[in-house]
């Protein structure tokens, strides 16, 4: 289950995703993404291991669902604004990270795991993403040179 959690931070994060139109989608995944996000846009969807993923468009946001081959919904991720995150986050950001600018912010809402944050952060050398829960608990999910 962590491979989805990673799969789906890192091509939110990222930033850039690009589909692949498998030749058919289940039927049973197509309804349920139709009943989960029944105002969603511009899907195209790709198959990623032993999952299908649908990328789209929802309520203004980009967003992407992890389905099973039965077509259970696993994870949602979808691009947030700065004034979703706890406020705990927010204050260790602020204070710990100051000399950083935040530059995507993710929520994913995984099935088993719960709903995690991952916020990238830059300054003029480093890029940092940080991992945070609904409490407020942070950590570094991954560190790099510009």
């Amino acid at each position: 289950m962590k491979r989805v959690f990673i799969l789906c931070a890192g091509l939110l994060v990222a930033g850039a995703a690009m589909a692949n139109v498998p030749p058919k989608v289940n039927a049973s995944i197509n309804a349920r993404l139709l009943k989960e996000f029944n105002n969603a846009s511009n899907v195209s969807w790709v198959r990623t291991g032993d999952y299908t993923e649908a990328i789209f468009d929802w309520n203004g946001k980009k967003s992407q669902a992890f389905f099973t081959q039965e077509g259970n919904l696993v994870a949602f991720a979808q691009n947030v604004s700065i004034e979703n995150l706890p406020q705990k986050t927010l204050s260790t950001i602020q204070t710990k990270y100051s000399k950083y600018k935040i530059t995507e912010l993710s929520r994913i809402e995984h099935a088993e795991v719960g709903t995690k944050y991952y916020i990238a952060l830059e300054n003029e050398t480093k890029r940092i993403i940080l991992e945070t829960d609904i409490n407020g608990s942070i950590s570094v999910f991954q560190k790099s040179n510009k």
